[in-house]
């Protein structure tokens, strides 16, 4: 994989950490969702990363969805 596809894929994942705090729930819930089959992990070695996308359609309503979109995409990743 290109160095330029491989920082496509970081900015489109966010951290456990992120998620919960995006979802507003911990980090155990978080963990709870995954057992359950509602959020999907990506893991890159021992790190467990989540889609930015799938975990806002989670929180997020259509039209704060795009609001939310309009803001800088770029977020750290822990």
């Amino acid at each position: 994989m290109s160095s330029c596809a491989c920082m496509a894929l970081i900015s489109i994942l966010i951290s456990r950490k992120h998620a919960a705090a995006l979802l507003g729930i911990s980090l155990g819930m978080v963990d709870k969702l995954v057992r359950q089959g509602v959020l999907e992990p990506v893991r890159l070695g021992k790190k467990v990363m989540f889609r930015r996308d799938l975990v806002e359609e989670l929180t997020l309503p259509p039209s704060r969805r795009r609001a939310f979109e309009a803001l800088d995409p770029t977020m750290p990743v822990q």
